[in-house]
């Protein structure tokens, strides 16, 4: 478009060149007469190739000479010539406008190409400082990115360190107590693992911000992740200050299973820690469409979204939403409300459990006592049950690791499986399924022990789970 201007606009001007060395030649024409008609035309040619190139130039030749030999040659108005010196002149213009118009042409070309090629190089400079302004601006981000990270180990160094070493003080003004010294042995250990522990996760954080850290990413079952992180985090306050509200169907989801845990046990300690005393929270799972949601938020509270937009997280939290997004999920945190998203995969089918027998069944083929076996990590509720039901001839056992109860059920043949669901119900879901998947259709009979709600999301508890009834925990045994 800009050539195209160009060209109209350099033959515009050499049409008004030639137009006015007519006019001017026309003035002249009383004192020059015949004399040199063609002489005002070579300015015109030459000022229109200079300006518009060979286009313009070579129109300014054809129109002068023909505008020259019809006004001021002999005969006038005419086209044709009859004197010889005419012919002589007109000829000479010809090749002298030729040559000016191949001279200025070239000139022409020349700047054309010069302008150009600044053009390109101011193109280029301004390329290069808007390059250059953007490299310092990325490494000044670096630099801020990398003075807040050493902000948050110092942070992260110290915190811990107070309690590590503060015990040691009051250990040398023990004055021989053997308890309280054996008190606070047990105690600096504790807070001594939790630094390497810590310590380890700041090497993770490292290679989690270069991105260069590896996730071992394979399908595994949410439910377990968040049950882990509640356990450990009811291990490290002494208080069962979280309760699970997960589904009974598996919630998968392909992901880092340590740097999951992890994610969660922060965000767990950071709510604990910023919670006023007392205060109780919950855990949900459910599952959208195709993301899996965990939500950690007190108890009593019914929002399950962060409102506004992701915004800045504080220090122990930044890990988290870095891990979230490197597993192509969100992690955001605001009021007491922490919420993860992660992209889910395809719920398994469920496995269909066999028929089971039915306990006059079990009372009926069995001459000896009834084995029952007991998995329940609350001591509390577990042995005075255990102890019951042997009283009444029967012979339970308690175990409460998940692991344990499975090869015991195996190993065992027990006729009574009762599984506790009030504490871990993530853990107790999947024993029933290995219990019924490995029995082939001889198993025992699940029994599952819940906190006896009635809001509806007990009594889906049934064939695709593995339980064939269920009871709900008493308050106390009598």
């Amino acid at each position: 478009m800009v050539l195209a201007h160009s060209r109209k606009q350099g033959y515009a001007v050499a049409a008004v060149l030639t137009l006015g060395a007519l006019v001017l030649r026309s003035l002249l024409d009383p004192l020059l007469g015949g004399l040199l008609p063609f002489y005002l035309f070579y300015f015109a040619v030459l000022a229109a190739a200079a300006y518009g190139g060979y286009g313009p130039g070579v129109f300014t030749v054809a129109t002068g000479f023909l505008l020259g030999l019809f006004f001021f040659v002999t005969p006038r108005y005419s086209l044709t010539l009859e004197d010889a010196h005419y012919r002589l002149t007109a000829t000479r213009f010809l090749v002298v406008a030729s040559f000016m118009v191949f001279v200025a042409g070239r000139l022409h070309a020349g700047l054309v190409r010069y302008r150009r090629r600044l053009a390109d190089a101011r193109s280029a400079e301004a390329a290069c400082r808007q390059e250059q302004r953007s490299a310092a601006e990325a490494h000044h981000r670096e630099v801020d990115r990398a003075k807040r990270f050493l902000a948050t180990i110092a942070q992260e160094l110290r915190t811990p360190m107070v309690p590590v070493v503060d015990p040691l003080v009051v250990l040398e003004r023990t004055g021989g107590d053997a308890a309280a010294a054996s008190a606070l042995l047990r105690a600096h250990r504790a807070r001594s693992l939790r630094f390497v522990e810590r310590l380890e996760r700041l090497m993770d954080l490292g290679g989690t911000a270069r991105m260069r850290a590896a996730l071992d990413r394979r399908p595994i079952d949410l439910r377990r992740i968040v049950d882990q992180a509640v356990a450990r985090s009811r291990a490290a306050h002494g208080t069962p200050d979280v309760r699970l509200d997960v589904p009974l169907d598996p919630l998968l989801v392909h992901a880092d299973a340590l740097r999951l845990r992890r994610m969660m046990e922060d965000a767990l300690d950071h709510l604990l820690a910023t919670a006023p005393a007392g205060q109780r929270l919950r855990a949900r799972l459910y599952r959208t469409h195709d993301e899996a949601v965990v939500v950690f938020l007190p108890e009593g509270m019914q929002g399950t979204e962060v409102p506004g937009t992701d915004g800045p997280l504080p220090d122990a939290l930044m890990l988290a939403r870095r891990i979230a997004e490197r597993h192509g999920g969100s992690f955001r945190a605001q009021d007491g409300l922490v919420v993860l998203r992660l992209p889910s995969l395809p719920a398994p089918d469920p496995v269909m459990a066999p028929a089971l027998p039915s306990r006059k069944a079990v009372a009926d083929e069995r001459t000896g006592p009834v084995r029952v076996l007991l998995c329940s990590d609350d001591a509390a509720f577990a042995e005075p049950l255990c102890t019951l039901l042997n009283a009444q001839g029967h012979a339970a056992y308690l175990v409460q690791d998940a692991r344990d109860a499975r090869t015991l059920a195996a190993t065992d043949r027990s006729d009574v499986v009762l599984i506790d669901l009030c504490t871990r119900a993530a853990e107790g879901q999947h024993l029933a399924r290995s219990i019924r998947a490995a029995a082939q259709g001889e198993g025992p009979v699940l029994i599952a022990i819940t906190d006896g709600r009635t809001d509806g999301r007990e009594s889906t508890i049934g064939g695709s789970v593995g339980f064939s009834g269920r009871v709900p925990k008493p308050e106390a045994l009598a």
